[in-house]
């Protein structure tokens, strides 16, 4: 149920911590039971779990709207859609780090701080203090370690913002993206090789032609570039799913 609402944006059973006669019914409890069942067979492996979601036409379908479904299913309880849902801030951060080349993949280790600069491995393994929670975690939703959490609540707020715009983290992953492009290279493949190694596709003509306009405009070349990589890290498209 918890890996099942972890990509689906909701859970079959939407009280994760009380499956008992206060806790909501599953709304798929064939389903639930079945997955529930093969997941002991195929020996508790979580990898053979995510991977059978994942592979699932439920998954594979597209977040686009529905009208005569929504009219039906406004909470979209039966899947007829997967719904656009915003990464957490582990996998947001996670995410910067692999496209800017700055990711460290080592497993296992000590714990380090957020706030360390050189901290460039995996937010798993960053240090949780029960009583002084990172303000960044804190900020992006996450839950405090002091009391029992059973789903991570949506949180939006204009702090986000202001950190997306301000973080010197992002600015360094965006220079570390930005660095990768020789002086002659062309702005019109700087703009291509961007989208497809920031956003995982080919940017539209009008896309492609607006980066190109920044990208050709007064002032220094590296800073404009910089700045356009930062804007698009921070965008909607690389912090929500579809």
């Amino acid at each position: 149920n918890r890996v099942w609402g972890h990509h689906f944006g909701q859970h079959l059973v939407s009280t994760p911590s009380n499956f008992g006669l206060q806790g909501a019914k599953p709304t798929h409890p064939e389903l639930l039971d079945a997955l529930a069942a093969r997941f002991i067979e195929n020996r508790w492996s979580l990898k053979w779990l995510h991977r059978t979601i994942l592979e699932s036409d439920t998954f594979k379908q597209t977040s686009q709207l529905n009208q005569r479904f929504s009219r039906v299913d406004p909470e979209n309880r039966m899947y007829w859609s997967v719904r656009r849902r915003r990464l957490d801030v582990e996998s947001w951060r996670d995410s910067m780090l692999a496209v800017s080349g700055r990711l460290d993949p080592q497993v296992g280790g000590p714990p380090i701080p957020l706030t360390d600069g050189t901290n460039r491995r995996r937010t798993i393994y960053s240090l949780i203090k029960r009583r002084e929670l990172d303000d960044v975690l804190k900020m992006h939703g996450f839950p405090e370690p002091t009391g029992h959490s059973p789903k991570r609540e949506a949180v939006d707020t204009p702090l986000q913002q202001l950190y997306a715009l301000n973080s010197d983290f992002i600015w360094e992953c965006a220079t570390a993206l930005a660095d990768e492009f020789p002086s002659e290279t062309g702005q019109g493949e700087i703009v291509d090789k961007l989208y497809e190694k920031i956003y995982q596709r080919r940017p539209s003509d009008n896309e492609r032609n607006l980066g190109v306009k920044f990208l050709s405009g007064k002032g220094e070349r590296l800073v404009r570039l910089e700045r356009y990589v930062h804007a698009l890290l921070i965008s909607n498209e690389f912090a929500f799913l579809e």
